[in-house]
């Protein structure tokens, strides 16, 4: 996102979000903030800002500009839809507890964090699927996480006959 790659919900997301606090702080329009936040992703003042709060905190920041140094997973599984449909929800808690299960993320205090770990979506709610087609794939450096974290995927992902109804990004602002 801090590099301009992203598009989609995740950039409209952030920079939504970050507009609201940029609005809020400086007292200015909620358009003139989203202008504003825009600039500075797109000048790379975002990016910088992030690699000195990751050095301030003893973290190398060069895997900001340069990712491909991260480790990658040894192992990858793809997740296969099991009927013709449409993505009819997706759990996000549980999306997560799984990517915790492959070693993205601690289960218990002591758990080591895998940097290759993690899941790809392939498919998004709303999107039609047949049988067969790869809605999500998941890496670990330890191929015994795969059939656990696999288990949580398919309980928070569900296909159904009908398309589901689209749903704003977000449903209301609080202040």
């Amino acid at each position: 996102m801090l590099r301009s790659e992203e598009t989609g919900d995740l950039s409209r997301l952030c920079t939504i979000l970050a507009a609201e606090m940029v609005s809020l702080v400086r007292k200015i329009s909620q358009k003139d903030a989203e202008k504003m936040v825009k600039e500075v992703i797109r000048s790379g003042k975002a990016l910088e800002k992030m690699a000195e709060w990751i050095s301030a905190q003893g973290g190398d920041s060069s895997f900001l500009y340069e990712p491909e140094k991260l480790p990658p997973a040894k192992y990858r599984l793809e997740a296969l839809a099991k009927r013709d449909g449409y993505i009819g929800s997706m759990n996000a808690e549980e999306i997560g507890r799984a990517s915790a299960l492959l070693g993205a993320g601690r289960i218990l205090m002591e758990d080591k964090i895998d940097p290759g770990a993690g899941i790809m979506l392939e498919k998004l709610t709303g999107d039609s699927v047949r049988k067969g087609d790869v809605t999500a794939v998941l890496y670990t450096s330890d191929k015994d996480r795969f059939e656990a974290a696999r288990k949580v995927l398919e309980q928070a992902v569900t296909v159904t006959d009908e398309k589901p109804a689209s749903k704003p990004l977000i449903y209301e602002t609080v202040r």
